[in-house]
């Protein structure tokens, strides 16, 4: 079995025990196989790793899987006379440049036009907020038309705009509720009125990575990790928007409108439940 296989043989496996949002951590992860020359309890076979790259912002969420991956990657293992399977490791992916060329199996996933019209198709309609709106839909026509840098700004824009309007929303959670006044000031400073998004984002967390009970009862499941994806987007925005060389492949551009089209209505449901708090049942 190669790497491309166990990969495709693992990603199949989460759909199938649905686990669909490991399967979306995993979106942009790559397979290495780690063979060692440690002997096994047979002195002819050694042990092999299975590497499990994931995009460092992501890193942490999935390692809170890992006892869970490692069952499921002794699963698919083949053992062979040479090699048998002994654990996996959780590595960062590092990011790469479009020098790197994609093999023609990725290039025939998907025409990446289906993903962008439909993300289009479905914001164009919908009043949640006009401004994170017109960055979304102008990210889906800059990349249809191949302008890859410029669509992973925008997109990124999108993000920081909907990271803010969480922030807000939270803000309207705490003052409906019985925290403190300095609390509440604390997190409008600190959190709200940021002067970075990473300083908003890394403030949402400290004061939400208690609440996930709170998240639960709305509605709104593994806050983390939708977190750690806004998060992403907002280290790739900052890498397509600055001179970095760092680009933007086409199939990680497809990951990244896939998974901000799944979060798209599920968080601006949470948020509306937030400013609502008192109204919800």
């Amino acid at each position: 079995m190669t790497e491309e296989e166990f990969l495709f043989s693992l990603k199949q496996y989460l759909q199938h025990d649905n686990k669909l949002d490991l399967l979306q951590l995993l979106a942009s992860s790559e397979i290495t196989f780690n063979k060692t020359s440690s002997f096994t309890t047979k002195s002819w076979q050694c042990k092999e790793y299975v590497d499990i790259r994931v995009p460092i912002p992501l890193k942490k969420e999935v390692l809170r899987y890992e006892s869970y991956l490692r069952d499921v990657c002794a699963e698919i293992y083949i053992e062979t006379p040479e090699y048998d399977f002994y654990g996996i490791n959780i590595k960062a992916l590092p990011y790469k440049s479009t020098k790197n060329e994609l093999n023609n199996s990725e290039k025939k996933i998907i025409n990446p036009n289906i993903i962008y019209d439909n993300f289009y198709n479905k914001v164009a309609p919908l009043e949640f907020d006009e401004i994170e709106k017109t960055y979304i839909l102008e990210a889906c026509l800059c990349a249809k038309n191949g302008n890859m840098l410029a669509a992973a700004t925008m997109l990124g824009c999108a993000a920081e705009r909907l990271l803010l309007l969480l922030s807000e929303a939270y803000l309207d959670f705490l003052k409906s509720g019985e925290e403190s006044t300095k609390e509440i000031a604390n997190f409008e400073k600190n959190v709200v009125n940021a002067d970075k998004a990473h300083k908003r984002l890394d403030g949402l967390y400290r004061y939400t990575q208690n609440k996930e009970k709170v998240f639960e009862g709305l509605g709104f499941e593994k806050s983390n990790l939708h977190f750690a994806f806004l998060d992403f987007i907002r280290q790739v925005r900052n890498d397509s928007g600055h001179p970095t060389g760092n680009y933007v492949l086409d199939l990680d551009l497809n990951t990244i409108f896939s998974q901000y089209q799944l979060l798209y209505e599920k968080l601006h449901h949470l948020i509306e439940q937030l400013k609502n708090y008192p109204k919800v049942s």
